[in-house]
């Protein structure tokens, strides 16, 4: 499958596969980044462990392909939480980063590593002050507005001004196989029952529309005006260990 787009290529070569923003790419001078697609395996919580040798190879074959350092991966226990970390400590599922399903970093070196499963990244990028910011927003993390949690961080802890924030959002699952039960959709109604159209985003059978647009309205980012980018055909099963960094 294809996935770029006019804001993503989608790299592949020699049995690795990766997205990067258009928009970002434009600091590669700052920053580097991607979005790591099968075959690369990465694991999750539970299998890190069992697979540890395979990922830190992985790690290695990644991150010699965007010129960084692969001992500098920061990656914390992710648990669809709203917590947020600034990184001073580099290591993975280490103590400082237990429960965290979001980093910033003003640490030029620190690599910031998370995976989504059909979860949506999203990755904050002020070129002026040289924060960055990566989160894991899935809808639990939705619920608990981690994207806008994030883009307060970056306004009011690191000086940032929101007009210069880029936030770009990776690929996840689509509305179409996005079904929940009538607990979880009524809590997205209640939760963000301001927004004019919160009702068409439920769609018939429950299904929660977590698209990019969505999530970035969902998380108040609109709101924060902060510049967006996304990808609009990415579209998973949840079967596959996405990873961003």
């Amino acid at each position: 499958m294809e996935l770029g787009n006019e804001d993503v290529i989608h790299i592949k070569d020699k049995g690795i596969q990766y997205l990067q923003f258009k928009r970002l790419l434009e600091y590669d001078d700052i920053i580097a980044h991607c979005f790591t697609l099968p075959p690369l395996n990465f694991g999750n919580n539970d299998t890190f462990s069992e697979n540890r040798e395979e990922i830190i190879k992985n790690y290695e074959k990644i991150c010699k392909r965007l010129k960084i350092d692969y001992k500098n991966v920061v990656r914390p226990l992710q648990i669809h939480s709203h917590n947020i970390k600034q990184v001073n400590k580099i290591g993975i599922f280490i103590d400082e980063y237990m429960h965290v399903d979001g980093l910033i970093s003003v640490d030029s070196g620190a690599i910031l590593s998370l995976t989504y499963a059909d979860c949506i990244p999203l990755y904050f990028f002020d070129p002026n002050k040289k924060v960055i910011s990566n989160i894991h927003s899935g809808w639990q993390g939705t619920l608990k507005r981690i994207g806008e949690i994030a883009a307060i961080k970056l306004i009011n802890e690191y000086g940032c001004n929101c007009e210069d924030i880029i936030c770009a959002m990776g690929p996840a699952i689509r509305k179409c196989h996005f079904e929940v039960d009538e607990e979880i959709a009524e809590e997205f109604k209640e939760k963000f029952s301001d927004m004019a159209n919160v009702e068409d985003m439920i769609l018939k059978g429950n299904k929660v529309c977590r698209s990019s647009e969505i999530l970035y309205r969902y998380n108040r980012i609109e709101q924060r005006n902060v510049k967006k980018s996304w990808v609009e055909r990415g579209e998973y099963n949840g079967q596959q260990n996405m990873h961003s960094m």
